[in-house]
């Protein structure tokens, strides 16, 4: 049985209503993804997370950015409520907003004046795999909710100009994302995959897009010399959040 809780540096995640517990997929997303530009007008940046979960990458992404008001959405109300309780008792509980939304409606739940500067998503991504019998934890974890063409399109018309939208994925996704990016409109701007350990191959890929052409910074990760064994890369990455 998972623990009903995971202990970060400055906030704790209360995991027991949520179907995706803690896991070392947000982590990395939460803290490889770009901290928002400041914007050119006078306000302060904007942070968005879809499908938040626990709410982890949203109280990450606070931490990492103390200026930054983070919205953190999710379809499911468990993991809302969850999230909510998992804000009100962090550091950060003035600048992190949970709503139940549903990302495919982001034209008519979301102003239509809202953009963002920095979006990031820990994605459903199990394609063809045997659904879960349990309907919340399939819903976090399938994309037959939530597709990445929806996702990619949500996150162009939400991302401000100058934003980067981050998410981590399969890395036998990769192509489906890239292409899906592409048809609505943004650009591949950074990319980094995954090993587990030196010897494997690649099991995850982060990736991030911005609105138009640029320089592809290209890189690789381990998360672990051996098991049980934190590589310096990712030491280094996660430094400010593990104990």
């Amino acid at each position: 049985m998972s623990n009903s809780f995971f202990q970060f540096k400055q906030f704790r995640i209360g995991q027991e209503r949520c179907a995706m517990k803690v896991g070392t997929d947000g982590t990395l997303l939460g803290s490889w993804a770009a901290l928002p530009a400041l914007p050119a007008e006078n306000r302060r940046p904007r942070v968005l997370d879809i499908g938040t979960g626990t709410g982890l990458i949203a109280l990450m992404m606070a931490q990492r950015c103390d200026r930054a008001l983070v919205m953190a959405i999710d379809i499911d109300g468990d993991a809302v409520a969850q999230a909510c309780s998992n804000v009100a008792s962090s550091p950060f509980a003035e600048r992190v907003e949970v709503k139940k939304i549903d990302i495919r409606c982001w034209k008519t739940e979301l102003p239509a004046m809202e953009r963002f500067d920095a979006i990031v998503s820990n994605p459903p991504y199990f394609q063809d795999a045997l659904k879960c019998p349990d309907p919340q934890r399939s819903v976090a974890r399938h994309n037959t909710e939530l597709t990445f063409g929806e996702l990619m399109e949500a996150a162009a018309g939400l991302l401000a100009d100058d934003g980067e939208f981050s998410l981590i994925i399969p890395s036998e996704c990769k192509s489906l994302v890239e292409g899906n990016a592409a048809l609505a409109g943004l650009f591949k701007s950074r990319d980094c995959v995954v090993r587990t350990t030196p010897a494997k191959n690649p099991r995850r890929c982060l990736m991030a897009f911005r609105k138009h052409p640029c320089t592809v910074e290209t890189t690789e990760g381990v998360l672990e010399l051996k098991p049980g064994v934190r590589s310096p890369w990712y030491e280094e990455l996660t430094k400010e959040f593990y104990l």
